[in-house]
Order: C-alpha cells, then sequence, then structure tokens
C-alpha cells in the first residue's frame, strides 16, 4: 500500500502528486542558531522546496564521563537544536529529507562519528579491514560495518533520531518527507576495489554465509571450484589475483566481488530498517574512480535492482564536467544507471574541489545535464555558506564552509543566488510536466554485472590467456565507450541490468547492446532470445557465450540467434587485421536476413532476423579501438536502427536531449554547448506531423538552454550567454520557425511568452562586483 511519500521509478510523490526534488543543503550545525530563519527564508525565495542536512552523531552526542548525553534541543549548544530547526523549516513551508549518517564524511572530525565508537577506544568494536588484513587507511580506524558492538551503538543513535526527530515530524504531520541512509555506501567507499573491504571478521562471516546460501552445501562448491574444503567456515576470501590456471579457479574472484554487492544491500537494509520506514529512504551513490578498473568496481556493487526500500541517488563530484570529458562520461553513467535525484550537486565548494566552481556556469551547465539525463531533482550543495562550529566538529578546515554558496556566510546574496533562482524558477513551474515526459531510447546498455565481478580482478589479456578465454569487461571498452558514441550521435540511452530486469523493461528499448564474453547465466541468455523474438535488437560484440556463470556450458544464444558454423569455431579476431571502414562489415545494417562477412582469419558480422526482432554479432569489440572507444562500425549501425529519431543535431559540441510529455504536444528541450567558442547551435526537432522543425540557438562556450514548446510555439526559455570563468559574455538569440528571440545585449536570459508576445527576465553580470561578493 502506497502512503503519502512514495519512490515510484525514481521519482518521488508526495499525496499522490509527482515532485521533481528541488532542494538545498544546509548545515545548520556549522551555523548560529539566530542565522538560521533568515537563510532559510532566502532558500524558500530561491525556489527551493526541500532542504537536507545531516545530523552529525558526534556534535549531538557529547560523552561526560560514562556517560552519553545526547542534546537535540539546544541545552549545551544553540546549533544542536536540530528539534527547532525542523520547526522553523515547517514554519517558512520547506520539506525537510533528513541524513543521520552514521558516518556523514562532510569535511568532519572522524566523519561525524563520535570518537568513543572507534575501534582504537572501544575494544567491543573491530576494525574494518583490507585484504592485507590491516586497518583501513585514514586518520582513525573505521568500525566495521557489521560488528554487533557498532551495530548496537548505531542502533541507539538511530533510535533517538527516529523517536525524538523523524515520528514527531513525518509527513503529512510534519514536514519530514524522506531519509537518506548512510553516505555514498557505508563510508563514501561504495567505489573502491574488492581487496579494500571487508576482510574483518563480520565482513569474512558474512561471506561465509553468502557462500552457503549460494551454492547450499560444500560438495556443490567444491564440485564447481575444483576444491576440496570440509565446510564453508574453512573458505577464505580471496586476498589477490593468483594468475589461475583454469576458469573453475576464477570462480572465487567472483564469488567476492558478488558477496560485495549483496553486502551493500545488507547495510542499506539494515540500516534504512532502524528509521521510519513509512518514509522513503535515498541513498546518495558517487561516482567510480579513475583508472581501468575503476568503473568495474563501481557497476559491480551499485547495483539498486537489489536494494529493498532505499531508492537510487547520486553524487556528482566527479570535476568540472563542461571542461572535463572524463567527468563528462562518468556523470552520464551517474544519472543513467538509474532513475533518481541528484543529491549533491556542487554549488558551493571552490577551493576544496576545483576553483571552476566559483563561477556559476560550472554548476549551471552540471544541473542542466543532470535533469537532462533523466534526473527527478537535484540539491544545490550546498545553498549556503556558514562559519560558526567548533573544533570537536570540524578542526582541520577554513572558513567559511562552503566559500562560494549562493547565500553567503554573512547572509548576502549575489550573482550565483541570482542564476540558481532563474534555473529553479523554470524547473519549478515545469517539474511536473518533465516528470511526466519522456526521452526517445535509441538502445540500452545490457549490463552484466558477473562481467564486472570478474573484471574487478585483472583485465589484462595476458592473465584470462592462458585459460583460453578473453576478459570479461562491462565498464571500461564497453559501457563508457557505448555512452561517449551515443551522446557523439546525440542519442539519449539507457542502461538496464540483464540479471533482474523483466522482459517488459527490456522492451522499452528498440536495442540492447552488450560487449559479450565466454559466459552468461542460462536465464539470461533465454531472457535476451526472448527479447529478439518479441522484436527486440540484440547487438552482442566480441564473443558469444559458451557457459554459464558455473562455467557449466550453456549455449542458448549461439543455438537459438548465432548459428553459423564459422562462429562456433571463432576466436575473437585481432583488430590490427582488420579497418572499420571495410565494406564488408561496414554495410552489415543494411544487409536483410542471415549474412556472413569476411573470411574465418578476419572479424566477421552476422545478420539473423528472429521471428520479430533481429540479431546482430560482430566477433570483436568495436570500442577496442579509437580515442575514447569512437567506432565507426558502431554509429553506422545505430543509425540504420533509430531512424527517425525524435531529435537530431550533427555537431557533436551540440548535445540536445528532447523530454516529450505523454499527454500532450509538449517538449522540453536541453541544449548544452560543448563548444571552445560562442557558437550557433542547430537542433532538428520532431513535430507530431513527424517532420523536422528548425531550431537555431546561439550560446557562449560551455553553456546551455532549456526551450518549452508547446504546439510548435516555444513558451518558455532559459539560456546563459555569460561564462564567468572564461570572461566570455554574448547575447542569447533563437531561431525557431517564425519566431526570433535575441537578449540584444550579453546576459542570462529568461523568455516567457504572453500572448503574442515575449517577456524578458535578464540578468547582467558585472565580473567586478561578481569577485566582490565572492570575497
Amino acid at each position: 500500500m502506497k502512503g503519502y511519500t512514495y519512490v515510484e521509478n525514481g521519482i518521488y510523490h508526495i499525496g499522490g502528486e509527482k515532485k521533481l526534488l528541488l532542494a538545498s543543503d544546509y548545515p545548520y550545525y556549522r551555523d548560529k542558531k539566530e542565522n538560521w530563519e533568515d537563510r532559510l527564508v532566502k532558500l524558500k525565495e530561491a525556489n527551493i522546496s526541500i532542504v537536507t542536512f545531516y545530523v552529525p552523531w558526534r556534535h549531538h552526542a557529547i560523552k561526560s564521563g560514562d556517560r552519553i548525553v545526547v542534546d537535540l534541543d539546544g541545552k549545551t549548544c544553540g546549533n544542536r537544536d536540530v528539534k527547532f530547526f525542523i520547526e522553523l523549516c515547517r514554519q517558512k513551508g520547506l520539506f525537510v529529507l533528513i541524513k543521520p549518517g552514521p558516518f556523514i564524511h562532510a569535511e568532519t572530525n572522524y566523519d561525524g562519528l563520535p570518537d568513543y565508537i572507534s575501534p582504537d577506544e572501544c575494544k567491543g568494536i573491530e576494525s574494518m579491514l583490507n585484504s592485507r588484513y590491516q586497518k583501513v587507511p585514514g586518520s582513525r580506524p573505521l568500525p566495521a560495518p557489521l560488528c554487533e558492538g557498532f551495530r548496537d551503538a548505531v542502533r541507539n543513535w538511530f533510535e533517538i533520531v527516529n523517536r525524538e526527530l523523524i515520528i514527531p515530524n513525518i509527513y503529512p504531520r510534519g514536514n519530514i518527507i524522506a531519509i537518506q541512509s548512510l553516505n555514498e555506501g557505508m563510508y563514501s567507499n561504495i567505489n573502491l576495489s574488492p581487496l579494500d573491504y571487508d576482510y574483518s571478521k563480520s565482513g569474512i562471516k558474512f561471506f561465509t554465509a553468502f557462500l552457503k546460501s549460494k551454492y547450499e552445501n560444500i560438495e556443490c562448491y567444491n564440485a564447481l571450484h575444483e576444491a576440496s574444503y570440509e565446510s564453508f567456515d574453512s573458505i577464505e576470501p580471496p586476498c589477490s589475483w593468483a594468475n589461475p590456471s583454469h576458469i573453475n579457479q576464477v570462480l572465487k574472484y567472483l564469488d567476492w566481488s558478488e558477496c560485495q554487492a549483496h553486502y551493500i544491500k545488507a547495510l542499506y537494509e539494515e540500516y534504512g530498517s532502524l528509521t521510519d520506514l513509512r518514509l522513503p529512504h535515498f541513498a546518495n551513490i558517487c561516482a567510480y574512480t579513475s583508472g581501468e578498473s575503476g568503473m568495474e568496481y563501481w557497476l559491480a556493487k551499485v547495483q539498486p535492482e537489489l536494494w529493498r526500500n532505499t531508492f537510487y541517488g547520486f553524487t556528482g563530484w566527479v570535476g568540472a564536467v563542461a571542461y572535463d570529458n572524463s567527468a563528462y562520461n562518468k556523470y552520464l553513467t551517474l544519472a543513467k544507471r538509474q532513475k533518481g535525484p541528484n543529491l549533491e550537486e556542487n554549488w558551493g565548494f571552490s577551493i576544496l574541489y576545483d576553483s571552476k566552481y566559483r563561477y556559476p556556469i560550472i554548476p549551471y551547465f552540471q544541473t542542466i545535464l543532470a535533469i537532462a539525463n533523466g534526473a527527478t531533482g537535484f540539491n544545490a550543495y550546498t545553498g549556503i555558506g556558514t562559519a560558526s562550529w567548533d573544533d570537536n566538529l570540524d578542526s582541520l578546515y577554513d572558513r567559511p564552509y562552503p566559500d562560494c554558496s549562493p547565500i553567503s556566510h554573512e547572509g548576502g546574496v549575489g550573482y550565483k543566488y541570482k542564476v540558481l533562482k532563474l534555473l529553479t524558477g523554470y524547473l519549478d513551474r515545469h517539474g511536473n510536466e518533465l516528470l511526466n515526459s519522456c526521452t526517445s531510447i535509441a538502445a540500452a546498455y545490457g549490463l552484466y554485472p558477473p562481467y564486472s565481478y570478474a573484471a574487478s580482478w585483472d583485465s589484462s589479456k595476458g592473465a584470462w590467456k592462458q585459460m583460453k578465454v578473453n576478459p570479461p569487461r562491462c565498464g571500461i571498452k564497453g559501457l563508457d565507450a557505448f555512452q561517449h558514441n551515443m551522446r557523439a550521435l546525440n542519442y539519449d540511452f539507457s542502461i538496464v541490468n540483464l540479471q533482474t530486469c523483466d522482459m517488459d523493461t527490456l522492451l522499452l528499448n528498440p536495442a540492447i547492446v552488450i560487449v559479450g564474453a565466454f559466459f552468461m547465466e542460462e536465464s539470461v541468455q533465454l531472457k535476451l532470445a526472448q527479447y529478439v523474438k518479441n522484436g527486440g535488437k540484440l547487438i552482442l560484440l566480441r564473443e558469444v557465450p559458451q557457459y554459464d556463470e558455473k562455467f557449466q556450458p550453456c549455449t542458448i544464444l549461439g543455438e537459438v540467434l548465432f548459428t553459423h558454423s564459422e562462429i562456433k569455431r571463432l576466436e575473437e579476431a585481432p583488430l590490427d587485421v582488420f579497418n572499420e571502414s571495410a565494406r564488408d562489415i561496414g554495410i552489415l545494417a543494411g544487409i536483410p536476413g542471415k549474412q556472413l562477412y569476411t573470411s574465418s582469419s578476419c572479424p566477421i558480422g552476422y545478420k539473423a532476423d528472429y521471428y520479430e526482432g533481429t540479431a546482430y554479432f560482430v566477433s570483436y569489440n568495436p570500442f577496442e579501438g579509437g580515442e575514447n572507444g569512437d567506432s565507426y562500425l558502431f554509429t553506422h549501425l545505430m543509425r540504420s536502427i533509430a531512424r527517425n529519431y525524435d531529435v537530431m543535431a550533427e555537431e557533436t559540441q551540440t548535445q540536445v536531449w528532447c523530454h516529450n510529455h505523454n499527454l500532450s504536444d509538449i517538449k522540453h528541450v536541453f541544449i548544452l554547448s560543448r563548444s571552445d567558442v560562442t557558437a550557433w547551435h542547430t537542433v532538428k526537432i520532431k513535430n507530431k506531423f513527424e517532420e523536422y522543425d528548425l531550431l537555431k540557438i546561439k550560446l557562449c562556450p560551455k553553456s546551455a538552454a532549456i526551450l518549452r514548446i508547446e504546439n510548435r510555439c516555444i513558451t518558455e526559455c532559459i539560456a546563459k550567454g555569460i561564462n564567468e570563468y572564461e570572461e566570455v559574455y554574448a547575447s542569447v538569440e533563437i531561431h525557431y520557425r517564425d519566431t526570433k528571440l535575441s537578449s540584444e545585449t550579453p546576459c542570462d536570459v529568461l523568455f516567457v511568452k504572453e500572448g503574442k508576445n515575449y517577456t524578458m527576465t535578464a540578468l547582467e553580470y558585472d565580473f567586478k562586483e561578481f569577485l566582490e561578493q565572492q570575497d
């Protein structure tokens, strides 16, 4: 039964209505109590409807001798009066998303944990350990999350927060509408290697229970692993890649990686259950780390499909996306992994992270990119600067915190505040429309987590070649290259978990792309064959699976879809014998029926119609070659599949998304400039007559715009003509059918159609004044 507040398909609902989350974080515990009201009023005036905040355990729990006193009403210090803060939010018409930790990071001492639960100080709490059985590096060891002593301490803290803060203020009686569970995993570590945690006694105990559940009896385990253990209790997790000589010896590595995905699931379920389950619980997932395997670590652990009562959200700490291609790709993955809100978009930190964030153009670009890619809201982190905290909370960082928020630590509002308000105004007016709209998905990437389980350990071909198989991969030269090529085409895409998604979900995607490996479980092979039978297009790259997930023979895809004898004898062809522009592969997408191209000594392309759908096979990974995984073959194939797409832009520097309303002729067109100069961007938008209308817009470099088009008429547009970082100023100009709009002078601008005319709100920028405001 649905309550007053719930999440469905990543979209937040309150009172039965969809709500785009327009939030700002306010670290009340770093500010003076007398400042709270003024700052909340200014947030409300900036169209913010939700205030998010951590409740730092160490700030509110004071140890006095052998006693722990928890102060939530300011008896010991004014800015501990979080009860009043929540009430003040209610009085100002602001909802609350509360974040009780236990670990919060947030640049606090011991990451917000109280000193008395440190394993160094409490003998009853064990440390989280890495594969060398060493304490995880840091100023102090972190508690093992499943240690009973730590769990008891957290239960006690959460019980107090739940009883004193959440239950009395739960919506609709109060204004708390959601809870954030944990922080970017347990300890901002969901993106780390399988060797980084958790080798503590409690972590290994969890692993043992996982193995028992998966294999049921030790005889089954031994037979599959070529092992001779007497019991599950004697099996230790792998601590390094030992160059296995046979594929069955790889299973133990996959077991540990899969166990970590279930470990994350268990943490969200256990700690989430300690606070009121009538409210939606969100996770705030950070980006993957750089490097060959960073994306694989992330994909292996981040499986929101497994989480019960915890919904996907993400954080945007990837770097200045407009100026960093790697950060751009990470941001795409975060927004596309599953639908949900951006719970931390950097609107305030330039000194701690990147000096570019001083300038409004950077968070403005990223916020629009998030919404364009389907984010169901965003959180300006933090919307308010602060400068009043004690050394017990934070003894390391300079004041103010952050250094360049839209609302300064003194309460001033400057140009960044005005830009935020202009953007949130548009999103506030049209949030419900956006949530009832969707883009056209050209293809999905088929995420098969066991490939990431394997690739998290060793991605070099040599280690796998001795086992006579190719190294599995899912992230680098897989998903990352897929999304890079899709955005180069200006095609929108999705990511589907092949293990957990049902057939209806698969069929929402006209095509599914997979970089294959030597194994894939029987149920997934059957599901993909059925997907093609029901009308889908499957594009399998590099390899047709020959085994199931336990490395037992399983050739369903080969027997049903890819039946040519040449494929069955095929080993991965070397790239150096093939040029993608070769005609025999290049025309693959355009030739009907079953076809096999090239000789057995070269890569082959194969196409087979199967009932209502089509299966394509290419015997190598086209993402392996070219800078950033650029692939002529893949883009050629996608163009043939995604004909008559609903929005087009030929230039890659023009990135465009079209959100079409489900019930009416309303479109929200998102245009982001990746150009290094002020430029005109040309976009073709399909209308209700299946014809294309031409749109041209002039933007400064690294800027963005959103246009609302109803019945082929622009009714509203927000655009940025000022790039403060580069000190580039441009007038915004728009040509669409018979409409021509111009700001005439350089500014950030909002056009609104009223009757037959347009009103214009212009934000004119003074660079010198802006710097004075920041200082």
